[in-house]
């Protein structure tokens, strides 16, 4: 993006990252870091939940598809009042890849999920 900026937050947010990916965490890591939040990151779904019963966390990003537990497990863990944020905690799903047809299968195993 030409002319974009970043913005220190005004109040610094704890998110949870869980990606398979190290590529993807360092990103996540690196763009919080410079918008003033922390947080903790985590490489599988297990981990995730093992996490968001141990603390407390603003925001969580999971990636769809990890190895054992994926991310859509993890939000019904979520959703079903597992984690320390309760069932309301805002979760972002952030998949790998996105065409018309595995968007409308995700779109509906997110809504599953819920």
């Amino acid at each position: 993006m030409t002319g974009a900026t970043t913005t220190p937050a005004t109040r610094a947010l704890r998110v949870l990252v869980a990606d398979d990916m190290p590529l993807n965490l360092r990103a996540a890591a690196a763009l919080l870091k410079a918008l003033g939040h922390g947080g903790a990151l985590v490489t599988d779904g297990q981990k995730a939940l093992d996490a968001l019963v141990q603390q407390a966390f603003d925001l969580v990003l999971l990636d769809v598809s990890m190895p054992g537990l994926s991310g859509l497990d993890v939000l019904r863990e979520i959703r079903a009042g597992k984690a320390r944020g309760g069932a309301s905690l805002p979760v972002i799903m952030c998949p790998a890849t996105i065409c018309p047809r595995t968007g409308t299968t995700f779109s509906r195993r997110v809504q599953t999920a819920c």
